[in-house]
This record gives C-alpha cells, structure tokens and sequence, in this order.
C-alpha cells in the first residue's frame, strides 16, 4: 500500500482523476488484506512484521520512483 500511496499523491496529467481513485481503491484492499493476514498470523502464533523496511526488503514489485510521475 506504500508504493500505492506514493504513486497516488505524484501523478499527474490528463487521467490523473480515474487514477487516482483507482489507486485509493488499491490502498483501501490492499490495507484491509494486510491486516487480515496478520491478525490471522497472529492467531497462529507467528508475530507479524509490518514494518516498512521489512516489507521493503521482502517485495518484488520495482521501486517506485521520486517525484512527479506522468
């Protein structure tokens, strides 16, 4: 949701709009699937790490770059 969240408050241009709803949609799902995961996690047992370094470190999706995006 972090990745989602920068791409969401740097793009910019004519389909900002639709996209930027999108990506709140994303977030919102994403957000609410997490904690699922952990608290279900949790109940196993298992302490869960959302920490953003970890995550980080831990992801496959490419890095999503600074500033503006078009």
């Amino acid at each position: 949701s972090l990745l989602a969240k920068q791409a969401h408050w740097n793009l910019y241009g004519p389909r900002f709009r639709s996209i930027h709803l999108q990506l709140d949609e994303v977030v919102t799902t994403a957000r609410a699937f997490a904690d699922t995961v952990a608290e279900r996690a949790a109940a196993l047992g298992v302490s869960p790490d959302g920490r953003a370094d970890t995550i980080a470190a831990g992801t496959r999706l490419p890095a999503f770059p600074p500033g503006w995006r078009k």
